[in-house]
């Protein structure tokens, strides 16, 4: 009984917000590789549970029902043992940066790194490192991407980094890109190639993809059809070639590009209100 409360505590801790809800929805929208690995599948048949139910993934404000589903989709996490397992995986997440108040939602948004050993995390930890910089602050990046401890999110790191180089955009350019939007880690490659399509047909040219893809990263996680919404054509109608953006002349490419950059930031980083995040599909 008191390990189970424990553990309960852990997981809801009496300052839980509504920022890990968000983020969870924001970590499955964006999700779009093929290839899972059981981690993964594990985690998502959890969140899958709850949307299933009444309230959605509202549900995790709500302790008890939360924890009922967490231990029927991981029982095996009431075996270990708080003071030669649990203990160091929070001692570990703390270690790199990662703020005591903070870790519940490192845990509940992907749970088997509470199951996994402390010597798998640390490998998977300095996988990391391919990322340029990134080794400076581990703690950004989970916290803004907890699922990067995947072994399926890390494997698609090769396949984003392929593709994009192949685009010709150079490596600082596509790490840069990544630690401003982590989920691109969970992107196919074929919906990339669908907007980096699209912005051909937009006219921006191949050796200007990478301003774009950095500066606006969060782009290539749309679908064409929601990037060319009609309104914002209607205005691209109307735009006249070489006007300003910010004292600086621009094609029509470059700015349907900054106006669908800025929609799609303000849809990804979820600061729109309860109606946007329905619009974007986030509410069961």
């Amino acid at each position: 009984i008191n390990k189970v409360a424990s553990i309960k505590q852990l997981l809801f801790p009496p300052n839980h917000t509504q920022f890990l809800i968000n983020n969870i929805r924001l970590l499955m929208r964006t999700l779009s590789i093929s290839i899972l690995d059981e981690d993964l599948q594990h985690t998502l048949s959890f969140f899958q549970k709850l949307q299933a139910k009444r309230g959605g993934l509202n549900i995790l404000a709500s302790h008890q029902d939360a924890f009922r589903c967490f231990i029927e989709t991981f029982p095996t996490i009431l075996f270990l043992s708080p003071d030669n397992h649990i203990s160091p995986i929070l001692n570990f997440l703390q270690h790199i940066g990662i703020p005591a108040h903070r870790i519940p939602n490192i845990v509940l948004a992907f749970p088997p790194i509470l199951l996994s050993n402390l010597q798998l995390l640390q490998t998977r930890l300095k996988a990391l490192n391919q990322i340029d910089g990134v080794d400076e602050d581990y703690a950004k990046l989970m916290l803004k991407y907890p699922w990067v401890l995947s072994p399926s999110i890390q494997n698609n790191y090769k396949e984003v980094l392929a593709f994009l180089y192949s685009a010709k955009i150079p490596k600082t350019r596509i790490d840069r890109a990544i630690k401003k939007q982590p989920q691109l880690l969970g992107c196919s490659t074929s919906k990339m190639k669908l907007m980096v399509d699209q912005f051909a047909e937009l006219g921006v040219q191949r050796k200007k993809l990478d301003q774009v893809i950095t500066k606006s990263p969060q782009l290539l996680l749309q679908r064409p059809e929601d990037f060319l919404q009609d309104s914002v054509l209607d205005e691209a109608r109307t735009f006249k070639e070489g006007s300003c953006i910010y004292g600086t002349h621009i094609s029509c490419s470059t700015w349907v590009q900054h106006k669908r950059g800025s929609e799609a930031k303000n849809r990804i980083s979820g600061e729109h209100n309860e109606e946007a995040i329905k619009r974007c599909g986030g509410v069961p």
